[in-house]
């Protein structure tokens, strides 16, 4: 049996409210496009399982995602006969390893 994890949650309220400038541009605060989710399953032993991923919020893909990840689609202009849609989204296993290297940079 596959198990899964479906996350829903809001953004501050400082980022969901733009500003308009006197051209009528409304603008809004830059967003994350990287998440780290992280678990931790305590056993009955008292072990610690920790397990984490990435979550890439703004890729796109024209692939289907590997067996076993459901991602919803967003339509895109088409060009050269491609598709018309794309996959939203992207999830990576975060390791210790990975934590070592991953480089971080301000938005």
């Amino acid at each position: 049996m596959l198990l899964c994890i479906h996350i829903h949650w809001a953004l501050p309220e400082a980022f969901t409210h733009g500003s308009q400038n006197e051209a009528g541009q409304l603008t809004f605060p830059p967003v994350c496009n990287r998440w780290l989710i992280s678990r931790i399953i305590i056993s009955n032993s008292g072990e610690l399982n920790p397990k984490s991923w990435i979550i890439e919020s703004d890729a796109l893909a024209e692939e289907q995602p590997p067996a076993g990840q459901q991602r919803i689609t967003l339509p895109v202009h088409q060009v050269n006969n491609k598709k018309d849609y794309r996959y939203v989204g992207n999830n990576t296993a975060f390791t210790c390893l990975m934590a070592r290297n991953y480089s971080l940079r301000p938005i």
